[in-house]
């Protein structure tokens, strides 16, 4: 099966958020062959699943996400679908090339906790604007300073204006890690955005980045933990 998800005039209030906005979406069920639900509502489309599930069928289903949706309406229904997504029933697939498979939308909050973390993704904050998106790239590092009893995190900051800019900084990064014999760093994302910013947005300035970095934890109006006291520009020297 697959979902098709697009938008029909996106909330004039915006402080709408979660299971609120999915209301203005429109939802088609499909199978090879026909639109299983009667109508383009998320009612309608748990209806037609539940009826396959009584018939003891499985669903592997595909969710696809069209650009003009906004990420808080993606978001709203990713926590649906985490409530049916299981062994038996309803298992869902890995997205289509170029989207995010549904579950970057409930992100593990503890995450956020640079001082728990055994390993340090990737923090890009993105802008909240039409047009073009940019944004800000954080690599975070934990260092041990001589005569310090306890390690220290420290920040460096990329300026990131486009798709080719993400992937060139990460190429670069990885090499220059390979170079100073570091630790490779995992190849996971933390995304900060604004729930108004729309998929396809989001998803080109990612495009180039997601083969070499597909695990992605998308965090919504959600302010980046504070910046390390030691903090440096590209430029500075390690």
């Amino acid at each position: 099966l697959e979902l098709r998800v697009r938008s029909v005039n996106p909330p004039a209030d915006a402080s709408l958020t979660g299971l609120a906005r999915l209301n203005f979406l429109d939802l088609e069920l499909r199978d090879q062959d026909s639109i299983l639900n009667a109508r383009p509502t998320l009612l309608a489309v748990l209806e037609a699943l539940a009826r396959l599930d009584r018939k003891k069928q499985d669903c592997f289903l595909t969710v696809s996400i069209a650009d003009e949706v906004e990420l808080g309406d993606a978001q709203g229904l990713a926590r649906i679908l985490s409530t049916i997504d299981a062994e038996k029933g309803v298992r869902i697939e890995p997205p289509p090339p170029g989207q995010l498979y549904y579950r970057a939308f409930t992100p593990d909050p503890g995450l956020l906790d640079r001082q728990k973390r055994i390993h340090h993704p990737w923090e890009l904050s993105l802008s909240d604007c039409r047009g073009p998106v940019g944004g800000t790239l954080l690599r975070i590092d934990t260092v041990w300073r001589e005569g310090g009893s306890a390690p220290e995190l420290e920040a460096a900051e990329f300026p990131i204006s486009g798709p080719e800019d993400l992937r060139q900084t990460l190429d670069a990064e990885a090499e220059r890690a390979r170079k100073t014999g570091s630790r490779p760093r995992p190849p996971v994302m933390l995304v900060f955005a604004a729930s108004t910013l729309r998929y396809g947005e989001m998803t080109r300035i990612l495009a180039l980045a997601l083969p070499a970095h597909p695990t992605v934890h998308v965090y919504l109006d959600t302010e980046l933990p504070p910046l390390p006291t030691t903090h440096r520009t590209p430029t500075e020297t390690p």
